[in-house]
């Protein structure tokens, strides 16, 4: 990857909209025309998974064969907002799975946060047996479904990954970006702080310091987090990154007239 000089919103827009449409199936530039799409996909077939991803001036939902008859009463030149998605889902016996979004950007690089006297950044190496001792201490502590939300795995840990540490050297937070499976253009941000440090900065110092890796790697620097996800909403604001897409995904019946 080559280093960009400076981060342009506008540009890095352009390329997630290309991403996102490759990913979705759509036509190129669907997403700047308003309407709504119905994609029936094979990979959705097993599991009934039906998907709304509102994007730009644009809601394209991905759906099981079976559905695509169905949903495609949502389909037309209107953009339909996700939550009159979740309301059709709802009224015909669906199963909310949740929901999430996507952000960018959208201005300079962040300034580096004010980081209190005697505390650090510490690099972790995925090859380096200490620091995944380390590192494994901190997750011992975190809870299952918030090591889970930020896509860690201790046995394949980020390419580009930190803990932040306090000023008596106790971690506070780890933060780590990998190349976005959809478009390794995207340098896709994952973070969870410590219990004993929430709400004093911490995620914001090492998310600061993972962005900065991204850029000098010549990575656009993403971070998707859960739509009921307060603190990482927080977060993201106060580093500056904005929505730039929203998903909202339901587990569907079998329609009417299906034998299943």
């Amino acid at each position: 990857m080559t280093t960009p000089t400076r981060h342009d919103f506008e540009s890095s827009l352009a390329t997630f909209h290309d991403a996102v449409e490759a990913y979705i199936g759509t036509d190129a530039g669907r997403l700047g025309r308003p309407g709504t799409t119905v994609h029936p996909l094979a990979e959705r077939d097993e599991s009934g998974v039906a998907s709304a991803y509102r994007i730009a001036d644009s809601t394209t939902i991905r759906c099981a064969h079976r559905h695509a008859g169905w949903l495609s009463e949502l389909a037309g030149d209107e953009t339909i907002e996700l939550a009159a998605f979740d309301r059709w889902c709802a009224n015909r016996g669906g199963t909310l799975l949740g929901g999430g979004l996507a952000r960018l950007l959208a201005d300079e690089r962040p300034p580096p946060p004010v980081m209190t006297t005697g505390s650090a950044i510490r690099p972790i190496r995925r090859d380096d047996p200490s620091d995944q001792a380390d590192l494994r201490r901190f997750l011992a502590a975190i809870d299952a479904d918030d090591v889970d939300a930020a896509e860690i795995d201790i046995d394949d840990i980020d390419p580009a990954a930190v803990l932040a540490l306090d000023p008596t050297g106790t971690a506070a937070a780890f933060a780590s970006w990998r190349p976005w499976a959809d478009d390794g253009r995207f340098g896709d941000i994952g973070i969870v702080t410590g219990p004993g440090h929430r709400r004093a900065g911490w995620g914001q110092v090492a998310v600061s310091a993972v962005i900065e890796m991204a850029f000098d790697r010549g990575y656009i620097p993403m971070y998707r987090h859960n739509d009921d996800n307060r603190p990482s909403e927080r977060l993201a604001g106060a580093l500056g990154f904005v929505e730039v897409a929203r998903l909202r995904a339901w587990t569907l019946p079998e329609p009417p007239g299906n034998p299943g």
